[in-house]
């Protein structure tokens, strides 16, 4: 039996579960006949757009309708369309990491792998431990890979992966320029089997499997996603700016209130050329650090700035997490892609969006030491105020010493809208590393180090690009 499964009481329970099952001593399990708690799962997803400012009249009747939090989760989705953001299947479909990557620290964190391992965890569940304690809301069968196969999630993933092909086409298993001869890892081709899906049967069972490239137009399968029921034309960027609100359209009205200075809140030079400071954490980390379980690195913004507790202490702190989607100690059986990925000590890469935390918590008064978000006051605030831990599936915190391959780097960076059209995605450009939040901390970047391994050759995008 996997010692996942025993060691999480997956094998003892008779049906599924999400945020259900509880246990004190990590042995005896509560809720194994099966609870679909689904109010956790919504409450845990509105957690990440609840508590921002609302930016319009009040003494409008339409102030509430007209405003709609933007999500960091939300965001990181409007960003994955972007354009130059992610437009190669080898950025897009996957959290693999590559030495060559950190030259390009401005965009290629950002991967639908890594919307869906988080999807994943805040559907499912991961943490066992009574209601009451921060991110004690219970465990369920989505947020470990053993226990996870053939959800119904998967179909959001099938869709977004469906719109990006709609605007990327011709990006297709392509490979960037920048990859072209280094003799990294090879992934799987489009021509390799995809076990155990079979399309035809035949009397070899070891034959016959479906492959990437006759799945590639999913309309021959004989369905379509509601957003592209009228064609390719139909996933226009204005409709995706609806679907998934971003930073700009918080900026955007913030920057029409009457009660925000707009010097002093955005910066005189964002201000003057209508432009926002974004900021953003990439993350390159080992999914098989714990030797396959999963894991979270979560992000916390707060705290009184002195005990380090104090940050984790109160449940709106928690700004965003990489999960490690994991659970299985990799096979050439079970997955010969994750194994090889294993045995090449390949790593894995992810990025955690500050912009709306940040603005949210400047304008916010419970959050004393920030009320702005120009880069020395956010540098020196998150010097003092940003931290993160390594939390097991479970609940049990980890020592970071457990994942010497984790680097964190803190970037500063500017969003702008296209002036060519309004309903066009934004462009995020001009990113620079800030030190001072990350060098005294466990695995963060320092200063001096180089930033993640090629300091002479980084490639930060600019708005000629």
């Amino acid at each position: 039996m996997n010692m996942a499964i025993e060691s999480l009481g997956w094998s003892k329970c008779s049906a599924t579960s999400r945020y259900s099952l509880f246990s004190k001593d990590g042995k005896n399990f509560t809720g194994l006949e099966g609870v679909n708690n689904f109010h956790e799962a919504n409450n845990i997803f509105s957690h990440f757009d609840e508590n921002c400012y609302n930016p319009y009249n009040p003494d409008s009747k339409d102030r509430d309708k007209l405003f709609k939090p933007p999500g960091t989760l939300a965001d990181a989705v409007n960003r994955l369309f972007s354009k130059k953001y992610t437009d190669s299947w080898e950025t897009f479909a996957s959290t693999k990491w590559w030495k060559e990557s950190c030259q390009n620290v401005s965009t290629g964190y950002l991967s639908l792998e890594y919307i869906h391992n988080n999807v994943h965890n805040l559907t499912g569940g991961s943490n066992w431990e009574k209601r009451g304690e921060i991110g004690g809301y219970g465990l369920g069968h989505m947020s470990d890979v053993p226990v996870s196969a053939f959800d119904p999630v998967f179909c959001s993933i099938d869709r977004l992966l469906a719109l990006w092909q709609a605007l990327n086409w011709g990006a297709w298993f392509d490979e960037p320029e920048l990859l072209k001869g280094t003799g990294k890892v090879e992934d799987k081709t489009q021509d390799d089997d995809l076990l155990p899906f079979h399309e035809i049967e035949t009397e070899n069972p070891k034959t016959g499997y479906w492959t990437l490239r006759h799945i590639r137009d999913w309309t021959k399968l004989g369905y379509q996603h509601d957003d592209l029921l009228h064609g390719p034309d139909a996933i226009l960027p204005a409709h995706i700016q609806k679907i998934y609100p971003r930073a700009q359209k918080y900026y955007e009205a913030l920057f029409k209130d009457d009660k925000v200075p707009n010097k002093k809140f955005f910066g005189p030079r964002n201000t003057d050329n209508k432009t926002w400071n974004g900021y953003l954490i990439n993350v390159i980390y080992d999914r098989y650090a714990l030797n396959g379980s999963s894991y979270s690195i979560q992000f916390w913004l707060g705290g009184d700035g002195r005990d380090r507790d104090t940050t984790f202490r109160d449940s709106e702190n928690l700004i965003g997490q990489v999960y490690s989607f994991a659970g299985l100690e990799p096979t050439v059986e079970s997955c010969s892609n994750c194994a090889s990925q294993k045995d090449e000590k390949v790593l894995s890469r992810a990025r955690i969006l500050l912009t709306i935390p940040i603005i949210s918590q400047a304008l916010d008064q419970r959050f004393q030491h920030i009320d702005s978000t120009t880069t020395d006051q956010v540098e020196h605030y998150l010097a003092k105020y940003l931290h993160w831990k390594f939390v097991r599936i479970g609940g049990k915190v980890r020592p970071a010493t457990d994942f010497p391959k984790t680097i964190i780097s803190e970037l500063k960076g500017t969003g702008k809208p296209q002036e060519t059209d309004k309903a066009l995605l934004p462009v995020y450009t001009e990113h620079r590393p800030l030190y001072k939040p990350t060098e005294q901390k466990d695995c963060g970047v320092k200063k001096g180090k180089g930033l993640l391994g090629a300091p002479e050759r980084l490639s930060f995008r600019t708005f000629e690009d």
